[in-house]
This record gives structure tokens, sequence and C-alpha cells, in this order.
């Protein structure tokens, strides 16, 4: 007896592009959904500048501060986004602005420091300085203190622009200086940490860290933290200098760390934001993003928000490290995010500009 095989039935055409189309369908929903679990803010409003942002943006009085690489410095209403002024230079803006005293004080990479009236954005005076202005100033009490490109930090009056004092730094200055108490904490680009008399500007002390990239000094309680790409933070008495811990994180530290007291928070090359335990250097949490970390960390009412070249910008749990929300902002995120009491301000290398609802 001859066995016969039994034959499959031919499927449709029609019936497998019905299926194939099912599965596209279905493949897209889950997409959808996936954006939708992982990004659920919506930007407020959003506007964009001609050329990529790299400033942070400073929001006071109901305004939002801003620079561009477009050679234009905007004053923006922090509940809409409509432009109220805007100034005009043919150089980059690249540093964070400050505003105090109804001004707000920004540099800018043509090698001088503006001071702008903030309701107007007229010119209320300018410091030449000796290269590119492309870290933000510090205030304290009535001075102004900032670095530029050439290497030389400066003390102005933030009222009138008028010189206090200077200091030359044997090799050019890596980040904005940072002001606490009587001390002016700065790192170069020999990887040298630095701290000034704030009154006068005379030296005090150096730490050596062998042509190490050195992240922005953040002092809290008597010492100061400084993040390296070879992956460490330390902790340097600021009396002295001396290193009082370490804290080893899994990448290069890139970008300046932060601190709400009780553990130290720092993003990495790598793309893991970790915080450590302040007082053990014990590591308290690790998040793993798509991307490397290169902004400075924010911390609001227990919330961590950092942005990353990823283009996304992450809200964290600042105690568990759990996602509490991310948003996409349409290009790699260097510059650092801003808070008022209802939104958080950002801005990306795309040149978008945006608001979202805290």
């Amino acid at each position: 007896m001859v066995s016969r095989r039994r034959r499959r039935p031919r499927r449709s055409p029609v019936g497998r592009w019905i299926l194939l189309g099912l599965v596209a369908i279905v493949s897209g929903l889950m997409g959808t959904l996936s954006r939708v679990l992982q990004a659920d803010r919506e930007a407020e409003w959003t506007v964009r500048a001609a050329d990529a942002v790299l400033s942070t943006p400073a929001a006071e009085g109901g305004c939002v501060y801003v620079g561009a690489d477009d050679g234009l410095f905007y004053a923006l209403e922090g509940a809409t986004g409509r432009l109220i002024w805007k100034f005009s230079r043919t150089y980059p803006f690249r540093a964070d602005p400050l505003v105090a005293f109804g001004r707000v004080y920004v540099g800018c990479d043509d090698g001088h420091l503006y001071a702008l009236e903030s309701r107007t954005g007229r010119e209320v005076w300018s410091v030449k300085a000796r290269g590119p202005v492309e870290w933000g100033p510090t205030l304290s009490g009535r001075t102004l203190y900032f670095a530029d490109d050439g290497g030389v930090v400066r003390a102005v009056d933030a009222l009138t622009g008028a010189p206090r004092w200077k200091y030359v730094s044997p090799a050019a200055i890596g980040r904005p200086v940072t002001v606490a108490g009587p001390q002016v904490f700065l790192v170069n680009r020999e990887g040298k940490a630095v701290a000034l008399s704030a009154e006068d500007g005379t030296l005090q002390w150096t730490a050596d860290f062998q042509g190490a990239l050195l992240t922005q000094p953040v002092v809290a309680e008597g010492r100061v933290y400084i993040g390296l790409d070879s992956g460490e933070v330390y902790a340097l008495s600021c009396h002295d200098g001396s290193r009082q811990r370490c804290y080893r994180a899994p990448g290069a530290v890139t970008a300046r760390v932060a601190t709400d007291g009780q553990r130290l928070y720092c993003g990495t090359a790598e793309g893991d934001l970790v915080a450590f335990h302040l007082a053990t250097g014990q590591l308290a949490w690790k998040y793993r993003a798509s991307g490397p970390f290169h902004a400075p960390p924010l911390i609001v009412d227990r919330t961590l928000y950092e942005g990353s070249i990823d283009g996304y910008l992450y809200a964290l749990d600042a105690a568990t490290g759990a996602l509490r929300w991310r948003f996409y902002t349409g290009g790699e995120v260097t510059a650092g995010c801003t808070a008022d009491a209802h939104h958080l301000y950002f801005a990306s290398w795309s040149g978008e500009i945006g608001a979202i609802r805290r």
C-alpha cells in the first residue's frame, strides 16, 4: 500500500499580506505604547533657535534667559515661550547666564562679559576678557567672578563692572569657577585644582591630578568635590586641598557633580547615573541610560534631573534611582536644566528650548 503525504494547504497571498499588516500594526502600537510609558511628560511649549544651545537656561521673575550658537541671547516668557527680547552678537553665547540686581550677566565667545537689563535686554556694561568667555559667572555679595579661555579669572563689581582683581592662571581654565565663603575654586586644563582668596585673588593652594580632565568644583560642608575622567570623584579639604575621600564611578565623570547633603550624584561618559552615600562613599544606586551624560545634574524636591547625549531628559527618584519619567528633547543634551516653582526648562543641540510641567 502506497502512503501518500498530506499536502499542506497553500496560504493565500492575500491572507499573508493581511497577516504581515497585522504584525506591523501590533509592532507599531507596542512601540508607541513603550514610548508613552517611558516618556510620560509632554513639553508645555518649545521654541527653536537657529543653532545649537549649549548653555543652561536661567529662570527668574517669570522669564527664561538662554544663549545659543546662532549669536543670539534670548529672553522668553516662562509660561508660553513667547519672545520678550533678544540681544545679538556675531559670536556664540555658550556660557550659563546669571540673573541678579535686575540684570542678566552672560559671557560671549567674542571675549566679553555682558550685563543686560533683564526687562529690556539693553546693555548696561561689558568687560573685555583675554579670550572667549565660555563659562558662566558666579556671584557672591556684589562681586561677580568669571574666567575666560585665555586663563584669567576676574572679580568685578556686579553693578558697575569695575575691576576688583584678576588672577592669571599658568594654564587655560577648564570649567566655570565656584565661590564658597571666602574662597574661589577653579580647575585648569593641566589637571590642577586651585583655591584663591575671594577678597583679593591670592593663591591659597593647588591640588595636582596629573593632567586629568576635571569637572567644575562643587562645595558642601567644608569639602570641595571634583570629578575626573578616570572615574574618581575626590572630596578635598577647602582649607588645604588635601584628599579626604574618593568615590569611584563606573566610568569617566565629565560633568559637574551634585549633592543633597545625603548623597553625591554624577553622570558618566558610559551612560550611567550613579549616587553614592556621601558619608561612606558606598554606592547607593545606579541607572543606565542609552547615551553618555555630559550635562550637570539638578536636584529639586527629591527628584534628580539630567540630560543625556541620547537626547533624553531623565527624571529619577533621588533616593532610589527609579525612573519617574523621561522626555525626548530632539537632540543631544549637554546643557543643564533649571527649574522654577512650576516648570523645568531645558535646551539641546538641536536648538530646542522648552518647558515641562514639574
